[in-house]
């Protein structure tokens, strides 16, 4: 053996090694020195590493629920990211007259190769599609929302007689059924069928959902992962992956449903695809937005449904309240067939339960990612951040404030609504609106989301009696950027 060679070998390698630490370590220092005076978890400072083993172990809620009272109100959770639980802060960096643009971060949401609104971080293409848009999430141009959301809780009714009476069934894959059914059907006029079907799964869009929304929440919160997967070389390989899953067959199926409604001499009327070309958005916008809400459309709205109907269920005092008002506003001749959101807004206990419902699982548990503009800037605390931070609202920690909602904040307890003065009620209102958004980023859903909670709600203890299978294990539960729960056994029977 040459040993001047080995030798040579071994010094470039160790050379090679030398750099590639130096590098690593001086990246970690940066990375760290730059947001130093943001206390949080060590390890999140210098790396991504924190986040991941949070999102890969589904821990993000409780783990990012306990920050605020270890670290304060800001909190660093990676190399450039900060969270906060204040609402002063939020108002500031969200307001109408804020100058934050979106982040990076909002691209990881991109399904293909094309952008939607949930994904452009370019706020003035933002505010264009937004404009067009809107009308068709409010109802405003010719959409029939309560009918279309209230023909599925009548199929969920229906469905629930024909074949889960009397034995346990998986309410968690039940509420997804019903908001992709809803959701189908305001965005195209006709619900794809989830709840009819017998294995419950269209396209096994069921099946693959929860896997692309781990996949999405790293491809977000992890900068090169984003770049990657969003450049142009890896489309084709998206697209082939994409090809062989539900999620692809689910994004087919509506790409031929807007191609087909752009082909048409008329669009059609009452849902948000025909309002949406009438207001001017070209077919690939359409397409983009028709994805954009399967994802944030049915995907958080089944939350809210699962985890405030297991609140329901497990508190008898709020269960037999709750009860009581529904059947004595059915008694009294108050409701139709199927309450309207203006009859269920009579309801107070309703409307309290739905309000602690949003505040115990938020239908997103962190991001939203909004920038610190050039110059940087100075928080209404006094804190300041350098320029192109990425802040946003920690929200499972903004909805327990103690300070905010009491002390009980862990207890599920609608009453916190009703008892509470006119002046701290407005507070608590407050608090709960920022779970949506302000200004600009408000979630333009938020009116679908709403009555989909009223009506599903009264109407299921309209009609049927509930009780958690397996108490001492309600569910599986995994969390990244938002909820993901499985195995939800219920017992359903006609009401007493």
């Amino acid at each position: 053996m040459d040993l001047t060679q080995f030798n040579t070998a071994g010094i470039v390698w160790l050379t090679v090694a030398a750099i590639a630490i130096s590098y690593i370590l001086q990246s970690s220092f940066l990375s760290w020195y730059r947001l130093r005076h943001i206390p949080g978890p060590f390890l999140a400072s210098i790396s991504s590493l924190w986040n991941v083993l949070n999102i890969v172990t589904g821990r993000t809620s409780p783990v990012l629920e306990k920050l605020p009272g270890r670290y304060g109100p800001l909190v660093r959770t990676g190399p450039n990211y900060v969270l906060t639980d204040d609402a002063e802060i939020l108002r500031h960096v969200n307001g109408v007259r804020s100058t934050y643009p979106r982040n990076g971060w909002y691209e990881g949401f991109r399904v293909d190769e094309y952008d939607h609104m949930g994904s452009h971080i370019d706020t003035s293409v933002h505010d264009a599609i937004k404009s067009k848009v809107i009308g068709g999430y409010n109802g405003k141009d010719g959409i029939d929302l309560e009918g279309a959301i209230g023909s599925q809780v009548k199929t969920l009714v229906s469905e629930i007689r024909r074949r889960h009476l009397g034995q346990p069934v998986d309410f968690s894959r039940l509420m997804r059924q019903m908001a992709l059914d809803a959701i189908t059907a305001v965005a195209f006029g006709e619900a794809l069928g989830f709840l009819t079907a017998e294995d419950g799964d269209v396209f096994g869009y069921v099946s693959a959902v929860d896997k692309m929304l781990t996949y999405l929440t790293l491809a977000s919160d992890l900068p090169i992962v984003r770049s990657f997967v969003r450049s142009r070389r890896m489309a084709p390989a998206v697209r082939c992956v994409l090809a062989y899953t539900g999620i692809g067959r689910m994004l087919n199926h509506t790409r031929r449903v807007v191609a087909e409604r752009y082909a048409a001499d008329d669009p059609g009327k009452g849902d948000m695809t025909a309002s949406f070309i009438r207001k001017g958005l070209t077919q690939i916008e359409c397409e983009g937005e028709s994805h954009l809400q399967l994802i944030a459309g049915a995907d958080t709205a089944v939350t809210v449904l699962r985890s405030t109907l297991l609140y329901i269920m497990t508190t008898p005092r709020v269960y037999t309240r709750l009860k009581a008002e529904i059947k004595a506003a059915v008694d009294a001749g108050e409701v139709v067939e199927v309450i309207t959101i203006a009859q269920a807004q009579r309801l107070p206990y309703l409307q309290a339960v739905v309000l602690e419902g949003f505040r115990m699982r938020p239908a997103v548990v962190y991001g939203h990612f909004k920038s610190v503009p050039a110059g940087g800037d100075t928080l209404p605390n006094g804190v300041r951040l350098p320029a192109g931070t990425a802040i946003a609202p920690n929200y499972i920690a903004l909805t327990r404030r103690a300070d905010v909602y009491g002390a009980d904040v862990d207890l599920f307890r609608p009453e916190r609504f009703l008892d509470a003065e006119p002046a701290k009620r407005l507070e608590m209102e407050r608090a709960m609106d920022l779970n949506f958004g302000l200004g600009r980023w408000q979630c333009a859903g938020r009116n679908i989301a709403l009555m989909e909670m009223n009506k599903v709600f009264f109407e299921l203890l309209r009609h049927f009696d509930l009780q958690i299978v397996y108490p001492g294990k309600a569910w599986d539960e995994f969390t990244g950027v938002v909820y993901s729960q499985h195995n939800m056994w219920v017992q359903i029977t006609e009401s007493s």
